[in-house]
């Protein structure tokens, strides 16, 4: 299907804004959590394979002394160039630097030979499923004391799956932003969740009041400040038995465009964000329809136009752009 995202500008949350500040600062602390237990796991893994190969370290270590020997000689040269104001570098000097990438080439092969050895050992399959299994462990533990509504630790999790691969992941400090998460899944025998859904303020997880008078607050209308609709969003749940009852964040929008009809609501985020001194609150609905179904009606299929922006008063009247188009009007 075809997907899109809806976003707007919202106001600080007017009910259990305490609890949205919390569950930002534990999506901070989940994230980093995440980013400690794969760095654990890297270590678990480069302490098994010096364990197994004991001629993997020292080739290692080997490989990057000639790797800063071959960038120290780049640098080297690239400065008795400047200062030559030309390439007039020694064929003694080039002769070391070709002998240093070939001795870097022989240790390269060297290496991979003895990880493709040693990873398709019976010993390391073993030990690697240990590590696997004590990883798995641990996060679920990290996601069960982690304290998020089970919406916002979701997209945590599947941004994290990229920390298995490349450069290792690093830590964030709190700076105060990030986003809250509300994820509409799809079950069988139940309709999906649409923007009439939204509206009609039945559900449990999401709800959206148009209030086109404004937004009151402690008694006060207040408009232009506050928008003219009302997003409860669930940040949590009370602990009340036998069934459990949603905690609502009142979020105040400015719904300056409805949301299209004809789709499906995937996710909705409540996102803080800051530019410079001021703190921005931004809701985004992540929505999903048919093949083509955001695309524009009036559309033109051929021609184009020119506009050309460019301010100029005259007496009775203000310019403001002029356009030009392929069918000679302007």
């Amino acid at each position: 299907g075809d997907g899109r995202i809806y976003a707007y500008r919202a106001s600080l949350p007017t009910k259990n804004l305490e609890i949205v500040q919390e569950q930002l600062y534990l999506v901070h602390k989940y994230r980093n959590r995440l980013v400690e237990l794969e760095l654990n796991r890297r270590s678990q893994v480069d302490q098994a394979l010096r364990a197994l190969v004991p001629d993997l370290e020292p080739t290692e270590l080997a490989l990057k002394q000639l790797d800063d020997q071959i960038a120290a000689a780049k640098d080297a040269q690239k400065k008795a160039n400047i200062k030559q104001r030309g390439r007039k570098v020694a064929k003694s000097d080039r002769d070391a630097l070709k002998d240093l990438k070939a001795q870097r080439k022989v240790l390269y092969q060297k290496r991979k030979q003895l990880r493709k050895d040693t990873f398709s050992s019976t010993a390391w399959k073993s030990r690697q499923t240990q590590i696997e299994n004590n990883a798995k462990v641990e996060s679920k533990a990290a996601r069960a004391s982690c304290g998020l509504y089970w919406g916002s630790y979701a997209p945590i999790e599947q941004a994290a799956c990229a920390f298995r691969r490349g450069a290792p992941p690093r830590f964030h400090r709190w700076t105060g932003k990030g986003k809250l998460a509300v994820q509409m899944q799809a079950q069988a025998g139940k309709p999906d969740f649409t923007p009439d859904t939204l509206t009609s303020c039945s559900s449990s997880l999401l709800r959206l009041e148009l209030r086109p008078e404004g937004i009151w607050v402690d008694g006060k209308r207040r408009p232009k400040k506050l928008g003219n609709a009302l997003l409860w969003f669930r940040v949590g749940s009370t602990k009340v038995n036998p069934k459990r009852q949603p905690i609502w964040a009142e979020v105040p929008i400015k719904l300056h465009r409805p949301l299209p009809s004809d789709c499906k609501i995937k996710w909705c985020y409540l996102q803080r964000r800051k530019r410079g001194t001021k703190t921005i609150w931004d809701v985004c609905f992540v929505l999903q329809g048919e093949q083509g179904a955001f695309d524009p009606g009036d559309q033109a299929s051929e021609g184009h136009v020119g506009i050309d922006v460019g301010w100029r008063k005259y007496e009775d009247r203000l310019r403001i752009a002029v356009y030009s188009g392929s069918d000679g009007q302007e």
